[in-house]
């Protein structure tokens, strides 16, 4: 119940501090608070009635010496003498488990809080990215459904893919690796590096997309092509990128990546993740 209450605690501390979203979809915070609520109600009254109990049982096996009453011994079946109170060692209130787990859940409960004071939240990295391979989203997926959106986008006017993000580009470049579809696009997106591994010259500007909670984070990334960016970057750093797409001619990185105008270190935004 103290591990319970922590954890529910924390969670609306999360919320009231907002940084809950780097846990969870918006979408699920009010039930996530209305239902951590629920259990801090729940697990205080559990306590205090555990407690409670622990006091009575205490009280009925230890009674307080000055309101003692002596009973007169009485005699048993065996001739043996008592003085009319039970004896019997197995009904303290204690057990050497239940000490044992009571300080074990003290000891996980104020770790936990201690972690969330030590170790704030942080988002997921590139390390994460790399993990759940980035490198995956490219390539299509649907042929059918990529045509029929590579179709649409065609006809969208060019100043709608000025608001692309990281996901919706990564998106495009997995459905279609046609050159000319990209002519004169404008490309401006916001991400943080990640590595391409075995490609110095080439990083990837990525997000990670959350549909449920940072378990399923999802990475997206744009292959970004820049030689010597280590000199001015590093892994993890937030960037915004603006360019063009180009054909990645010899580079391992996908068919089309981003021949950037320019690349700018900015801070990490307030909502890191898409949704």
């Amino acid at each position: 119940m103290l591990i319970v209450l922590v954890v529910a605690v924390l969670t609306v501390w999360l919320a009231a501090t907002g940084q809950l979203a780097l846990y969870i979809h918006p979408r699920y915070d009010v039930f996530t608070i209305a239902m951590a609520s629920v259990a801090i109600v729940g697990c205080v009254a559990a306590l205090a009635a555990a407690l409670h109990r622990r006091r009575t049982a205490r009280a009925l096996v230890q009674p307080d010496p000055e309101h003692r009453v002596q009973l007169p011994l009485l005699a048993d079946p065996a001739g043996d003498a008592h003085d009319g109170h039970d004896h019997d060692e197995t009904s303290a209130p204690d057990s050497r488990f239940a000490r044992l787990a009571g300080l074990l859940a003290i000891v996980v409960s104020a770790g936990l809080a201690l972690a969330m004071i030590v170790l704030p939240p942080a988002t997921l990295s590139s390390a994460t990215a790399i993990q759940r391979d980035i490198t995956a989203q490219t390539g299509s997926l649907d042929p059918e459904a990529d045509a029929a959106a590579v179709a649409e986008a065609q006809a969208a006017p060019d100043e709608l893919f000025a608001g692309f993000t990281v996901r919706e580009w990564a998106t495009l470049l997995r459905q279609t690796t046609d050159p000319t579809f990209y002519d004169g696009k404008p490309v401006g997106v916001v991400g943080f590096i990640t590595a391409v591994p075995d490609q110095p010259d080439a990083f990837y500007v990525s997000r990670f997309a959350i549909t449920c909670c940072a378990v399923d984070a999802q990475p997206f990334g744009v292959p970004v092509v820049l030689p010597g960016w280590e000199a001015q970057f590093s892994a993890d750093d937030w960037v915004r990128v603006t360019g063009e797409f180009v054909a990645s001619g010899s580079l391992d990185v996908g068919a089309i990546v981003l021949d950037p105008a320019e690349v700018t270190g900015v801070d990490e935004p307030d909502q890191p993740y898409l949704f």
